[in-house]
């Protein structure tokens, strides 16, 4: 299949852009193996049936480019926010005139406000600063639990420690959403050539995708026809065995209510 695409110079682009985008996450420039990996995702449901509207937006230039542009948005925004939070609590530091020094293990809370900085790093939040976060008295050194001042130091920078955490959260959550959107981008594009191809080779061969079958049940049939599927059939059903039932495909699923429902219809 890969070797009768016609490589046109927008195919090519598009090849391009995939290899470039690898070499840039310092990925072999071979993508051989993998498109033959992914190719494969063709005949999978999930992709099946989204076909039509895959192909109508993989296919439009302007929308893949806009597409781009809002994940990269994202990126940035995800990169900000979660800046914004590290820097609101140095500021809160600052105006007190302190460092996390005075409080128990507060190198701890150093080393984790600088690795945010750069929010490609994976951090984690250990079982430490969690404590913090649960109960202020943890930040406590022990000269200072009976100290008012520390106290009340102790319990407002483990609430804005707490913000920061949830901020993490949700900018990582923003963040690799959109890393990979980015990274299966070009691959679902170039998929959507391949899958032309592969359209066209069984058109010229008058064949059907066995794949593609339950979609075309689901077309004929809906609820309101499930007389017309006995009719055919010749007979009612008494009894439905499904085979390996665990690989049932929701799309087989919905395909086989059809029959359930009648059956539990009929008593």
């Amino acid at each position: 299949i890969i070797d009768r695409l016609h490589l046109t110079p927008d195919i090519m682009n598009l090849i391009m852009d995939y290899v470039n985008d690898r070499i840039t996450n310092n990925q072999t420039w071979d993508i051989s193996n993998e498109v033959k990996g992914f190719g494969a995702c063709i005949f999978k449901q999930e992709y099946l049936s989204n076909e039509d509207t895959l192909k109508e937006v993989l296919t439009d230039s302007h929308k893949i480019r806009t597409i781009r542009e809002e994940f990269e948005r994202q990126k940035q925004a995800a990169s900000d926010y979660q800046k914004s939070a590290v820097e609101h609590y140095n500021e809160e530091l600052h105006a007190y005139g302190i460092d996390n020094k005075i409080f128990s293990f507060g190198n701890d809370i150093n080393s984790y406000l600088k690795k945010l900085e750069d929010i490609e790093n994976e951090i984690k939040f250990g079982n430490r600063l969690q404590g913090f976060v649960n109960d202020y008295e943890n930040m406590l050194k022990s000269a200072d639990k009976k100290d008012p001042q520390m106290i009340s130091l102790a319990k407002h920078f483990s609430q804005l420690l707490g913000e920061v955490r949830q901020v993490q959260l949700v900018a990582r959550q923003l963040y690799s959403t959109s890393m990979l959107a980015l990274k299966h981008l070009n691959p679902l594009r170039l998929l959507g050539v391949i899958n032309k191809e592969v359209t066209q080779l069984n058109t010229e061969k008058n064949r059907f995708l066995l794949a593609k079958t339950p979609l075309l049940l689901n077309e004929l049939v809906d609820d309101s026809d499930a007389p017309f599927i006995y009719e055919k059939i010749g007979a009612h059903l008494n009894h439905i065995m499904i085979d390996e039932f665990q690989d049932t495909s929701w799309q087989q699923w919905n395909n086989f209510k059809v029959l359930l429902k009648e059956g539990m219809s009929k008593g």
